[in-house]
């Protein structure tokens, strides 16, 4: 279905809690991916982990010369890959992502020091963290298409974003497509006569006609064609349900600890079968170690 009118945004509880469960279960690949690129040390060879950088130059292609210039980094993974040094103002950046804990660990696994290590934060929440008109600039790069909602994730990005500010989005084209929507990839982000839209099997966004009442909005065509910059400049606020991001919060935050309880039980129980096996292996031990075994809560 076209949605062409953000008042025609319905947002299906069902399909958004079937989303979760293949988002939670994607949490693993992506941990998998930074973990290898850790430990062929890609992020020394990029430059992400220098303390000292430029902006990165589509960045700083949109900053004004400001005393100082708020800019958050929404997705960023483990590495914000953009500088803060500039000439054109004084660059503060914040970097949020949903894995921030698991990409600490790695970091300090890997003894990566250096760089802005992400906070934890989705999309979906960001106005809960940072309240509204926050930041100056609002990037993001290639995670978009990961988001529960990606409409929703705009209005959030709207909201934090000062009036006159401008949000930054830099994808892939059609990324879900291409991954045979298996992991975090679920959404495909392109461009329609001159328009920016966002779809997958049963939905479809003109995100250009929905938000042209909020935002001046420019899609930028890149060379090579697969790669797409979206850039809205903020002119008024977008008002986001409250009752309707209360439900989706409280189906999230419940997905989320069945998920944490999944594991916990997971660990425990193997644990259990772990120690019996190794018990039952050691004959010596006999029924004395699995009276003791018991007795401390096995």
């Amino acid at each position: 279905m076209l949605v062409e009118s953000l008042k025609d945004v319905s947002f299906d509880l069902n399909a958004y809690e079937k989303y979760l469960e293949v988002w939670l279960r994607g949490i693993r690949s992506e941990i998998g991916f930074w973990r290898r690129t850790m430990e062929m040390k890609i992020p020394d060879k990029r430059g992400w982990t220098l303390s000292d950088r430029p902006c990165d130059i589509e960045i700083e292609r949109f900053l004004e010369p400001l005393e100082k210039t708020m800019c958050i980094d929404i997705g960023s993974g483990p590495f914000v890959i953009s500088g803060d040094k500039t000439d054109k103002t004084k660059l503060h950046f914040t970097a949020v992502d949903p894995l921030a804990y698991c990409y600490k660990a790695l970091r300090k696994k890997y003894k990566y020091t250096a760089g802005i290590a992400p906070e934890y934060c989705m999309v979906e929440r960001l106005t809960e963290k940072f309240g509204k008109e926050t930041f100056d600039i609002v990037h993001m790069k290639n995670a978009l298409d990961h988001a529960f909602n990606p409409v929703l994730g705009i209005m959030q990005m709207m909201s934090i974003c000062k009036k006159g500010g401008k949000i930054i989005l830099r994808h892939t084209k059609r990324e879900a497509e291409k991954e045979n929507y298996r992991g975090f990839h679920q959404w495909n982000l392109d461009s329609e006569n001159d328009d920016f839209i966002i779809y997958r099997r049963d939905d479809k966004y003109n995100v250009s006609k929905m938000f042209c009442e909020y935002a001046n909005i420019i899609v930028e065509a890149h060379t090579p064609e697969y790669y797409l910059t979206v850039v809205l400049t903020k002119e008024r606020d977008v008002e986001i349900d409250a009752v309707l991001q209360n439900t989706l919060q409280k189906i999230l935050d419940e997905k989320i600890f069945e998920r944490l309880l999944e594991y916990a039980f997971l660990e425990a129980y193997s644990i259990k079968e772990n120690v019996i096996s190794i018990i039952n292996r050691i004959p010596v031990l006999g029924p004395i170690a699995q009276k003791i075994y018991r007795i401390c809560g096995g």
